[in-house]
């Protein structure tokens, strides 16, 4: 989970909620909110950016902390916002409530208490009475961390006096220490053989290639570039016709990638007047008619939705939409967008 904090505020405080988006390129990725005045916009100044939404302003929305919860803000001069499928200029934030900034939706959801962990509280180690000898730091320290022994029974010292020596330490006898330096040294001994074995490899591996090689390699070379070459000539992909309509290609692929499909099928056109072979171009004017038919289409379903729930200023601004991307006063589709519209700006003028 990413966690966003305004940009114009030094102060980050925890919060128990979060962005999560649902639709466009970023679906799925959460935002949690760490400070006061959380931007989202198009621009690259935003605590929340959504650079690919066309739809988008630079700055669209703000979150603020107010005393009565989370407040979304219309920022935006244009764009508007939604917030539970209606447009507001500002709104409070509950947990599940759903959002709409340019045409990407969100949802504001509480991070759960569960993922919190649990820090231990240290253990407490009683004082010993009076009369019983405290322990070295060392060993209190052992103590604390629950890994020493028990103490020794009632009438037993635990520890000597001081300046008395303690009982004798089991020392290992000489038969174990031979067997300890015998297999010690047997390790060393494997580990020379190990390196010796890798630094033989290393010897044997050849520096390079011989020049016969190499000759070779670089003939091969001249060859596949000569055969290339050739297919270019053949194709007539060195000539200045094919620059220009590769020009125009990128042009046509860059708003293609962008949504802006009526631009990328001028370029794309552009590109197959001048080189008619280009198969690339070809292709993504297919694509791109495509995209734009769909776009087309959903605009059109959108504005008859909100014209039968009597929302006709959603319903003039999708029709209004289809007829732009059509841009053809003769196509069938063009003429009903464009009597819709007309119908739903009547409505909201009071003439019927």
């Amino acid at each position: 989970m990413s966690q966003v904090a305004s940009k114009n505020s030094s102060v980050q405080t925890s919060s128990p909620f979060k962005i999560v988006i649902l639709s466009g390129d970023q679906k799925g990725v959460e935002f949690e909110l760490m400070a006061d005045g959380i931007t989202i916009g198009r621009s690259a100044e935003n605590d929340i950016i959504l650079d690919t939404d066309m739809k988008c302003s630079r700055r669209h929305a703000q979150i603020s902390f107010t005393p009565q919860g989370l407040e979304i803000v219309d920022i935006s001069q244009k764009n508007k916002i939604e917030v539970n499928g209606e447009t507001v200029d500002r709104a409070m934030l509950t947990p599940g409530s759903e959002f709409v900034v340019g045409s990407t939706k969100m949802r504001l959801e509480k991070i759960s208490t569960q993922a919190l962990v649990a820090v231990p509280k240290p253990m407490m180690v009683p004082t010993p009475p009076p009369g019983v000898p405290v322990p070295p730091p060392q060993i209190k320290f052992a103590i604390e961390q629950g890994n020493f022994p028990p103490p020794p029974p009632p009438g037993v010292a635990p520890f000597p006096p001081f300046g008395q020596a303690g009982p004798p330490i089991a020392t290992p006898s000489g038969n174990n220490r031979v067997v300890f330096y015998l297999v010690v040294g047997l390790i060393a001994v494997g580990f020379w053989l190990m390196l010796s074995g890798n630094k033989k490899k290393i010897e044997e591996t050849p520096l390079g290639s011989s020049p016969e090689e190499i000759d070779s390699r670089m003939q091969d070379y001249e060859r596949r570039k000569e055969n290339f070459v050739k297919v270019q000539e053949k194709e007539g992909t060195r000539n200045a016709q094919w620059k220009d309509a590769q020009a125009l290609y990128l042009q046509g692929f860059r708003d293609y990638k962008k949504g802006q499909y009526s631009r990328a099928i001028e370029a794309f056109r552009g590109a197959l007047s001048i080189f008619p072979n280009h198969q690339l171009a070809a292709r993504y004017l297919t694509l791109a008619r495509r995209k734009l038919d769909e776009v087309i289409q959903y605009n059109m379903k959108r504005g008859r939705e909100y014209r039968e729930k009597l929302m006709y200023a959603k319903c003039a601004g999708h029709f209004n939409v289809a007829m732009t991307l059509i841009n053809d006063p003769g196509n069938a589709t063009y003429k009903e967008a464009k009597t819709a519209a007309e119908e739903c700006n009547l409505y909201l003028e009071g003439r019927y």
